[in-house]
């Protein structure tokens, strides 16, 4: 039977036929962005940091897809709705209170 070996801290070492070395797990290290011109200002934009400096300041995000890119937008466009309502119950609130409380009584039917 033939014998094998390995070497660990400098000595070598008899195994035996089905002795698997531990798997090390290296770090996964990923190159940076190629360069390119922001398409929304012009800027030069280089490297990752670049970019997402240039999302936040200009206000984008990254394109994920038709399909992510309609959710987006919906969810956007509920967010507006929401806002657009909450400013008027607030407008109407306050044109409530600024009438006479007269008046306010006759629409209320409070005091």
């Amino acid at each position: 039977m033939r014998r094998r070996y390995v070497q660990i801290d400098g000595r070598l070492i008899e195994v035996s036929p089905d002795y698997q070395p531990p798997k090390h797990e290296a770090p996964l290290v990923f190159g940076d962005l190629p360069s390119y011109r922001s398409p929304v200002n012009g800027q030069w934009i280089d490297g990752r940091v670049a970019r997402r400096e240039d999302l936040k300041r200009t206000g984008c995000r990254p394109w994920e897809g038709l399909e992510q890119e309609r959710k987006e937008a919906a969810r956007q466009e509920r967010y507006a709705h929401e806002r657009l309502d909450a400013s008027l119950t607030t407008a109407a609130g306050e044109a409530l209170y600024q009438l006479p409380p007269s008046k306010r009584e006759i629409l209320t039917g409070r005091k």
